[in-house]
C-alpha cells in the first residue's frame, strides 16, 4: 500500500485487538486490502490526502469492503494530527464498526 500504510493498517489491527490474522504474503491470504492515496490540496485545505481502501477476495477479486478516508494536517487553518498513524486508526475504526453492524 502508498504511504507504507500497509504496516500502519497492521499494527492498528493488533492494537485494538480485532479478530484478524495478518499475514504478509498475499498467497497465504483469503483477502486482500488494497489502497489508492491521492495528494489533495487547496487554498482552505493544504496539505490534503485521501485514501480509498478496500478489501477483496484473493479467488476471484469480489470487493467485500471499502472505505474513504480523508488526512489533513490543516483544516479551515486549525492544525490536527494527521499521517499514516491516524489513517490508519480511521481505516480500522471503520472496519471494526462495518464488522460490528453485521455481526448482531
Amino acid at each position: 500500500m502508498e504511504w507504507n500504510l500497509d504496516r500502519f493498517v497492521a499494527a492498528e489491527i493488533n492494537e485494538q485487538g480485532l479478530p484478524l490474522q495478518v499475514v504478509s504474503a498475499p498467497r497465504e491470504a483469503d483477502f486482500v486490502m488494497t489502497s489508492l492515496y491521492q495528494d489533495l490540496g487547496s487554498h482552505m485545505i493544504s496539505p490534503g490526502h485521501v485514501i480509498q481502501v478496500k478489501i477483496v477476495a484473493v479467488d476471484g477479486g469480489k470487493q467485500v469492503w471499502s472505505a474513504e478516508v480523508n488526512d489533513y494536517a490543516v483544516f479551515f487553518a486549525r492544525l490536527r494530527p494527521h499521517g499514516s498513524g491516524r489513517a490508519a486508526e480511521a481505516i480500522v475504526k471503520r472496519l471494526r464498526n462495518s464488522s460490528s453492524r453485521s455481526n448482531p
